[in-house]
């Protein structure tokens, strides 16, 4: 569950339970040599990724340096195709095959990855905002910008399991692409050795963010809440609003300034328009699928890291031992359990953790692992 900003020229809001991620997570290598381009191994494509960043469509998925996150980064841009909710009239379920079906013909069309488990350099990315699942059970119309998927041909992935740093291109990825990323990678080399990636456009905001609805209103809306909670209407609500103020620079400057302070182990950039771009800082891994086998790992449970070593440790004693934290832990990961068992084969729905204490450079986490084998016809659409 991500915590993110959508950035538009004018306005900044929250998306709730916003997803910045790979629609195939999976087999981003391709054995056609040809295709890939090895490069020294990097633990963090952060400084190749500022080389990316001002080409359209630019993707970034941060591993934030943390332990415990993700196995990969990556980054692309130059996307091949773009697939909004707005094109399909807000039909979620055409939306999601249309995108399937653009990687299933890449993966028709690559030898290399049609004899293994890999879709060679073709990839989606794509976020997701809280509203729109919402709207469609419903029957609304999607908000404009509100959901939408890049389908990209080319890949520069950092694997850690196999300290590999590649680039690597689809059959179909189009001369004009590769020749700019080429053109990027022989300067990036040098670039990188002057340590200059930092040199972009300032960011900055001219006026305080102001919220979309009064104090008064937000506080009449928790006390609403919390009768739905004691009349058992719900066990718990995510409740956002939305934040305004106007900006001038450069978006990506703001996420590396954000990132420097505040880094997680699922974040992530996307421009998403010319005047839109989503950054995202997360510690949470919502849902990741690999190898038919889903995987969720809610946080509920915080407490402050310390510079002190006793202090720290400290805190993070008193953080297992809190009944509250450990009781909102176990309720998450109960309703999250009864969850994926709708999609997953059943009797293979499993905690293999329950409230492990996770640190991280700000804080202590408590933090739970549920499994489960999806279930045949299942897709990560």
């Amino acid at each position: 569950m991500y915590t993110a900003l959508s950035i538009d020229r004018d306005i900044t809001y929250p998306y709730r339970f916003l997803s910045i991620l790979p629609l195939l997570v999976e087999g981003l290598f391709m054995s056609l040599t040809e295709h890939i381009i090895s490069l020294p191994f990097e633990a963090s494509l952060i400084e190749w990724a500022s080389l990316f960043a001002h080409l359209p469509g630019f993707a970034y998925l941060d591993s934030g340096n943390q332990t415990g996150g993700t196995e990969r980064e990556l980054l692309t841009a130059l996307p091949s195709a773009r697939h909004t909710l707005q094109q399909y009239s807000g039909d979620m379920s055409r939306w999601m095959e249309a995108i399937e079906a653009a990687l299933a013909h890449a993966h028709r069309s690559d030898e290399a990855a049609q004899s293994s488990d890999n879709m060679g350099g073709c990839i989606a990315i794509g976020h997701l905002d809280y509203d729109t699942p919402a709207r469609y059970l419903v029957g609304e119309a999607a908000e404009p910008g509100a959901s939408a998927a890049h389908v990209y041909h080319w890949v520069m992935v950092s694997d850690f399991a196999a300290h590999s740093t590649q680039v690597v291109f689809h059959p179909d990825c189009s001369e004009a692409t590769r020749r700019v990323i080429s053109e990027i990678l022989q300067r990036g080399k040098e670039t990188l050795q002057n340590d200059d990636t930092r040199e972009q456009a300032a960011f900055s905001i001219s006026a305080r963010f102001e919220p979309s609805i009064s104090k008064i209103d937000y506080r009449d809306a928790i006390r609403r809440i919390q009768d739905y909670i004691v009349a058992g209407d719900c066990y718990q609500v995510n409740y956002a609003q939305r934040f305004k103020a106007t900006l001038q620079g450069d978006t990506w400057a703001a996420y590396r300034a954000v990132r420097d302070k505040l880094a997680g182990g699922f974040s992530g950039f996307l421009r998403h328009g010319e005047d839109h771009a989503i950054l995202s800082l997360s510690p949470e891994r919502f849902l990741e699928i690999h190898n038919g086998v889903i995987t969720t790992q809610p946080i509920k449970g915080t407490a402050p890291r310390h510079l002190d070593v006793t202090a720290d440790r400290a805190s993070a004693a008193s953080l297992l031992r809190s009944d509250k934290d450990r009781a909102e832990n176990v309720m998450i990961t109960d309703l999250l359990r009864n969850d994926l068992g709708r999609f997953c084969e059943a009797g293979s729905v499993k905690v293999t953790e329950l409230c492990g204490l996770y640190s991280f450079d700000n804080v202590h986490h408590l933090i739970s692992t549920i499994t489960g084998q999806v279930a045949s016809g299942i897709s990560a659409g």
